[in-house]
């Protein structure tokens, strides 16, 4: 049997938080490329790792997909 795991990665995922309200503060680019690499390693069904990943910086452009999810959201919930 393994090991405990190291107790920077425990505390790494017992502070994992879901941020609802952010600051307004811009993300540099280097870094967003950064995390969105990262992502592309996530576990996926079948290892097939569909990830498509977009960088959405209009203001416009997020109010139009914010209300696209919604309102798939709401459509595959009544189904």
């Amino acid at each position: 049997m393994p090991d405990k795991m190291p107790s920077t990665f425990n505390a790494f995922l017992r502070s994992r938080r879901s941020i609802r309200k952010f600051n307004g503060q811009r993300i540099p680019d280097e870094i967003l490329r950064e995390i969105l690499e990262t992502a592309t390693f996530a576990p996926s069904a079948h290892g097939l790792q569909p990830w498509r990943l977009v960088m959405v910086e209009s203001e416009n452009a997020k109010s139009a997909l914010g209300k696209a999810l919604t309102e798939q959201m709401r459509s595959d919930m009544q189904a």
